[in-house]
Order: C-alpha cells, then sequence, then structure tokens
C-alpha cells in the first residue's frame, strides 16, 4: 500500500467526486426553472457549434480524400510509365546484348580466318625456283615475261597495288606492311573514310591475295609481325614487267608513285 494513491487512484477518486457533486448539484437545482433554462439554451448553443465544426470537418475530410484520389491517380499513371519504360529498356537492353553477342561471334571468325591466312602465309612452297637463270617453271606454268606480261595486264586494281608494293618493298629492301597498303588502297584508291569494317575487308583481301600469289611462286614472304612481312624473293620476271611499263598498268602510274614516295620516307 505504499503506492497508494498512484496517479491511476487519483483520478478514479477524481471521477467519482466530480459526478457525485454533478449528482447533488442536479438534485438542488432541479426545482429552479431559470438555472434549468440557461442549462439546456448552453447545451442548444454547444449542439449548434458540435453540428457545424462537423459540417466543417466533413468538408475537409472529402476535399483531403479527393486530393489523395488525385494524387494516388499520378502516381498510378506515373508508375504505369516508368512501367512501360523499364520494359522498352529491358527491350532495348536485350536487343544490345543480342547484337553484341553478334558481333562478338563476327568477331571471333574474323580472327579465326585472319589466323589461318597468316599460318597459310606462313607455308612456303616446298620448290624454289627464284634463283633459276633460265625461265622459271611452276605449277605447270612457264614463268618468263610473256606470263608474267598477260598477269600484269589482267590484275584487279586491289592486285596491282599489293603487287607493285611488294615488288618496291623487295627492291628497297623494306617489309611490306599490310596496314599501310589496306589503309592507302580505302583512302587514295576507293576514296572512302576509314572504317572497322571496311579496312578488315580489305585486309582479308590483301592476304587472300599474299597467299594466292606466294603460292603460285611469284614471290616468298616470311612473317616479321602482325603487321610487316620480309619480302624473301619477288621473281625477277615479274619484276622486269612492272618495271619496263608494257602493260595496263601504267594507268595506276600515278598511285605506283605515291607507293615508292611511302617506301622511301620510311627507307
Amino acid at each position: 500500500m505504499k503506492d497508494f494513491p498512484s496517479k491511476r487512484d487519483f483520478f478514479y477518486i477524481v471521477g467519482f467526486l466530480v459526478i457525485a457533486i454533478i449528482f447533488i448539484v442536479s438534485g438542488r437545482l432541479s426545482d429552479n426553472t431559470s438555472v434549468v433554462d440557461y442549462v439546456g439554451f448552453a447545451g442548444t448553443i454547444v449542439s449548434i457549434l458540435l453540428a457545424v465544426i462537423a459540417i466543417i470537418y466533413s468538408f475537409y475530410q472529402s476535399s483531403t480524400y479527393e486530393n489523395s484520389t488525385q494524387k494516388l491517380e499520378i502516381t498510378a499513371k506515373k508508375i504505369e510509365q516508368i512501367t512501360n519504360e523499364l520494359s522498352e529498356v529491358a527491350e532495348i537492353s536485350g536487343n544490345i546484348k543480342y547484337l553484341k553477342d553478334t558481333v562478338d561471334k563476327i568477331n571471333n571468325i574474323v580472327v579465326k580466318i585472319e589466323a589461318n591466312l597468316y599460318e597459310d602465309i606462313n607455308q612456303k612452297p616446298q620448290q624454289d625456283i627464284f634463283n633459276n637463270t633460265k625461265a622459271n617453271t611452276g605449277n605447270g606454268y612457264n614463268y618468263d615475261e610473256n606470263f608474267f606480261g598477260n598477269v600484269a595486264s589482267n590484275l584487279t586494281v586491289l592486285a596491282a597495288i599489293v603487287v607493285v608494293w611488294i615488288q618496291k618493298s623487295h627492291k628497297k629492301n623494306l617489309p611490306f606492311n599490310i596496314k599501310d597498303c589496306t589503309r592507302y588502297f580505302i583512302e587514295d584508291i576507293m576514296f572512302e573514310r576509314e572504317s572497322n569494317v571496311r579496312f578488315i575487308g580489305i585486309e582479308n583481301a590483301i592476304n587472300g591475295l599474299l597467299i594466292a600469289y606466294e603460292h603460285l611462286f611469284f614471290f616468298k614472304l616470311t612473317k616479321l609481325n602482325e603487321n610487316e612481312f620480309k619480302v624473301e624473293e619477288f621473281d625477277k620476271h615479274f619484276a622486269n614487267v612492272i618495271e619496263g611499263g608494257n602493260h595496263n598498268l601504267n594507268l595506276l602510274n600515278k598511285h605506283f608513285e605515291d607507293i615508292e614516295r611511302i617506301l622511301t620516307i620510311k627507307k
């Protein structure tokens, strides 16, 4: 009992006293009509005030509810918009991933082709016909100047540029740089801006020409690094035809002069 009276006990006692006082006052003033009228009037005023407060509160609640509903609708629309955008982004991301995978596959194929081309270039022909003082013969062909004159007259522009570049590199004792040759052909022959796809295509075409012409004994190459080949030998009859100029290659003389200038600068 040492905690008596506690705070709760205090409220109970005060509540009982207030109720008792109300009963006593009501009993004693029940016969007083003036007091009853005042109390009734006060109750009426309080009722009116409570009714006004209730009306105002209901309007406030209605307005708040409407604003909340509006905000919810706006939020729902934003969520829907963001969801659609995320869906589009996810679809684009999927397409980008597919495109990247495709590009990677193509790149791997190109790398494998290029590796095989370089491997083939390093597989030298078994015959050595370059030191023969007579007309060279290989693969059943009579490799004299008449033969190479016909070859020179039927070369494509790319093949002519490559062959002359190799012949001039051999003459100046310089390596044949495949990337310099590719870049020159794209910019100065095709008059195009260098692009990765175009560059790889022309470079692979030149690789193919190197393999074909080396196996036909037009020249002998040794790979020095990824970009350069040492020209070990170049058929002297073919060199005489190129330097003689009695063929359709004359149309490309300006470009051959450019090649000469490029190689002179390198030397």
